[in-house]
């Protein structure tokens, strides 16, 4: 509990060092708690397509494409035919090609 507490102050301080916005903070923060979350709950269960599926559109909200991507991809392994994975996949390598030729 301590260190999580201390974790997060670092991560404030490094916010208003940084002369972020506190509510861009807020968001953010919010985000990381949820892909880690999702990230809790499928180490619990790796294989199902449901966490997988929680895990990626996390993972996809945050920016977190490159950890997203995998995600969807073993859940279409395992639900050859669901139709959000399929469409994670092509969602998130459009965004990663899109950011590919922006740099």
């Amino acid at each position: 509990m301590l260190l999580n507490d201390i974790t997060r102050v670092g991560y404030w301080l490094r916010c208003s060092a940084l002369g972020m916005p506190l509510l861009l903070c807020v968001v953010n923060q919010g985000r990381a708690d949820e892909i880690s979350d999702a990230y809790s709950r499928l180490q619990a269960n790796p294989a199902s397509v449901t966490l997988n599926l929680d895990y990626a559109a996390a993972a996809e909200k945050g920016g977190k494409l490159k950890w997203a991507l995998p995600a969807y991809e073993r859940a279409l392994m395992a639900d050859p035919g669901n139709a959000e994975a399929k469409n994670g996949i092509d969602r998130v390598r459009r965004k990663i090609r899109i950011e590919a030729n922006a740099s």
